[in-house]
């Protein structure tokens, strides 16, 4: 009977842990955007980027606030992926549910 040769058996290494390389925010998230996509609130407020939404977010009502959202959709969370062009901020603040954590989602993407 022949001997038979032990296949080499070849160890899996773990591929190497890459580095999140966080990148700053994109400055086009940033700037106004034009009349016609404005963002106008329910107290006579016409916002026109994520800066003054958060002005807005921070110094509003809940009853102003509850308006926009609601059970039925987030108009801050559609006008942002639609207008503004952050679906990845738009996701962060549809499933928030109070004033202050959507005030405070909207301050952490600015501050990227």
């Amino acid at each position: 009977m022949a001997k038979r040769r032990k296949k080499a058996i070849r160890h899996r290494t773990r591929p190497k842990a890459r580095k999140k390389v966080i990148r700053p925010y994109p400055r086009k998230f940033l700037r106004n955007v034009s009349p016609e996509f404005s963002l106008w609130i329910i107290n006579g407020t016409i916002v026109k980027s994520l800066r003054e939404l958060l002005k807005e977010l921070k110094s509003m009502n809940e009853e102003a606030f509850r308006y926009h959202v609601s059970r039925n959709g987030n108009e801050f969370a559609s006008w942002i992926r639609e207008v503004i062009g952050d679906s990845s901020l738009a996701r962060q603040v549809k499933h928030a549910r109070t004033r202050e954590r959507c005030a405070k989602i909207v301050a952490v993407r600015i501050k990227q």
